[in-house]
């Protein structure tokens, strides 16, 4: 003989319908809520992505401003400026590196003149 659940009359019957139809409902809402969370998500990594993209193109834009031969002072001032707010670490080790390479030329241009 099988096993399996007996049901007593169409009430009951109706009942555990019901209840099938709930889960399967509630499975549902659950599923279309995973989506939108997993799109939320998505949408807040995507902006995140985005904003860091438009600092580095901006970044990348003042640097090939300062490649040319006419740089205007307020170039340098805005790298400057969009280096330490993003990176202040980088900043402080290319302030170090302009100083030894200043300090380098100014030795040279000493030792030419003697």
């Amino acid at each position: 003989m099988a096993k399996g659940i007996w049901i007593n009359g169409e009430e009951e019957k109706n009942e555990i319908m019901r209840s099938v139809q709930r889960i399967q409902e509630h499975r549902r809402n659950a599923f279309a809520l995973l989506g939108m969370a997993h799109f939320n998500y998505n949408q807040l990594i995507r902006s995140k992505q985005m904003a860091t993209q438009y600092e580095d193109d901006q970044i990348l834009g003042v640097v090939k401003r300062l490649l040319l031969p006419e740089v205007e002072a307020r170039d340098i001032a805005i790298l400057a400026h969009m280096l330490v707010a993003k990176n202040r670490t980088m900043a402080q080790s290319l302030e170090t590196v302009i100083g030894f390479e200043l300090e380098d030329l100014m030795r040279k241009e000493d030792a030419d003149k003697i």
